[in-house]
């Protein structure tokens, strides 16, 4: 899983007086991280207050970062048997999901990834099922699954980057290419997520 960093640039700010020639001194320089969740948008926003106090001034600086979901944050499928027969807690046949196929050595799943993560995580977090398959390490279980899998969605070979619309165990939807899921994502947000 990948984990994400706060990268912060100190700018230092100098009191009045330093800039006239008067000497202060750095006496304390305290930095403080806090984690904020956020439920209206699907990133994890972090606050960094930096307290520089000095002999004769305080000064705070606050930054805040978003953190943008990924692709590994979502719940991956490791074998091509899961992809279409998911089932509940209770073992039963999900009834309706998406499966997003990817590969991080293709650029056309690169250059969407923000926008497929973000789509995914925002369904997901509505409680829709939601699940990405790394192509790169994806396996069969048992001989032929592979060709099982490429036989339900109708192809002849794995193509990325890909989006599956999976009901009772049958695809409904195969959206294909860095153009046509971007769209296909914008009409799910509009159609299955409620208005903000």
């Amino acid at each position: 899983m990948k984990r994400a960093f706060l990268y912060l640039i100190l700018i230092t700010l100098m009191p009045v007086s330093c800039q006239f020639g008067i000497q202060t001194d750095l006496t304390t320089v305290t930095t403080i991280t806090q984690p904020i969740e956020t439920t209206a948008i699907p990133t994890t926003e972090t606050t960094t207050e930096t307290i520089i106090e000095t002999s004769e001034a305080s000064t705070t600086t606050t930054v805040t970062t978003a953190v943008q979901p990924v692709l590994e944050d979502l719940p991956s499928l490791g074998y091509y048997h899961e992809i279409m027969s998911q089932t509940d807690e209770l073992d039963q046949p999900l009834a309706h999901y998406f499966v997003y196929l990817y590969n991080d050595a293709c650029s056309h799943c690169v250059a969407i990834e923000a926008e497929v993560a973000g789509v995914l995580t925002l369904l997901k977090d509505a409680g829709i099922a939601v699940f990405v398959v790394d192509t790169a390490v994806v396996q069969e279980l048992t001989v032929g699954d592979r060709d099982a899998f490429l036989e339900s969605i109708d192809e002849i070979s794995i193509k990325t980057p890909s989006l599956i619309e999976v009901s009772a165990g049958a695809m409904v939807k195969y959206t294909l290419g860095s153009t046509a899921i971007p769209i296909e994502l914008d009409r799910l947000e509009s159609t299955l997520l409620p208005v903000a």
